[in-house]
């Protein structure tokens, strides 16, 4: 995966500290080595006493017994490091277009609506419309996966019809689009039945869900467009138009969905798979941003670690072991 250096400390607030460890079973060496420990040092006193006994009375320092403590403390110190502790400060990110791909936001659901009307196989360039499509559509799906989100694929002509539902690993997503390779374009392009149809389906979804609708631009047929984008605009659901090629059929569309407010991005030739994969970027990081800004998801929770508590341990550790190591000397 792509790092992304994003100035998220700007953005972050504390909220609350915790611990964790990430090898905690070294943690059961404790309550293990204390015992032994206890009885070493017992029989150690109790030896202690006989020889004063015989040789007479022979003075114990503090120092002596604050090496014993040190003693004892080390092996617990190395238990402690061992374990791999770290800091957990749970922080609220503001999410935004520049950092939605970086922060591991909430589940969402993708329904893209793909147009298979017959003017989606006209030529832009060297590259069908349709082609250029697929190509946005199969990276949309693997961006989603990656990040948790579940995409639903409907293919519409006249009516719509679901292709693949509930897409959320790279096996079935690879077999959705060689089913997408496959289909036949067909005559008409009734967007104003897709739009409603995607509304249907948000407003039926018990998880935030955005609609992605992407065609040419070419009505042909079905209920009117204007109608729809309306329904769609008043009605507080995230939904996202793509606009393949330059039909000047399309103009209207456009014209009408910036007019009521709906994000619409028109997307020409992609000559290489960097292109391709740069405006998918782009384009499923609307979606997302969409998703989270009408299910008011902006404002999310998450776990920074700080290890640097294992560099203290470790100074720690190496000042006992000194310590110890000067009663020999």
């Amino acid at each position: 995966m792509r790092v992304r250096v994003v100035a998220l400390a700007t953005l972050l607030q504390n909220q609350m500290i915790s611990i964790g460890f990430d090898n905690p079973y070294m943690l059961l060496l404790i309550p293990v080595t204390l015992p032994i420990l206890a009885v070493l040092f017992l029989k150690s006193s109790k030896r202690f006493k006989i020889l004063s006994l015989r040789l007479g009375s022979i003075s114990r320092s503090r120092f002596i017994v604050i090496t014993a403590i040190v003693k004892i403390l080390i092996p617990i110190l190395i238990a402690l490091t061992a374990s791999q502790p770290y800091i957990v400060s749970y922080t609220t990110v503001n999410v935004t277009m520049d950092n939605v791909l970086d922060v591991n936001t909430t589940s969402a659901r993708i329904a893209i609506l793909l147009d298979i009307s017959r003017s989606m196989g006209y030529s832009e360039l060297s590259s069908t419309r349709f082609s250029t499509a697929l190509g946005i559509v199969e990276k949309i799906v693997g961006l989603a996966i990656e990040r948790k989100d579940i995409v639903d694929i409907h293919i519409f002509s006249d009516t719509v019809k679901p292709l693949c539902l509930g897409i959320n690993n790279e096996s079935y997503a690879r077999e959705c689009i060689e089913r997408l390779r496959g289909v036949d374009l067909e005559r008409f392009s009734a967007i104003g039945d897709a739009l409603m149809f995607g509304y249907s389906v948000a407003k039926a979804s018990a998880i935030p869900i955005a609609v992605v609708v992407v065609t040419d631009g070419a009505i042909n047929y079905g209920s009117p467009v204007e109608d729809a984008v309306n329904t769609v605009a008043n009605s507080g659901i995230a939904v996202v138009i793509i606009i393949i090629g330059n039909d000047p059929r399309s103009l209207d569309l456009e014209k009408l969905c910036r007019d009521r407010g709906l994000p619409v991005f028109r997307v020409g030739y992609l000559g290489d798979e960097e292109a391709v994969k740069y405006v998918s970027e782009r384009l499923y990081a609307k979606t997302k941003f969409e998703v989270l800004k009408v299910s008011g998801n902006l404002n999310i929770v998450i776990p920074v670690k700080d290890y640097t508590i294992q560099l203290y341990l470790l100074i720690t550790m190496v000042s006992l072991i000194v310590v110890s190591m000067v009663e020999g000397i």
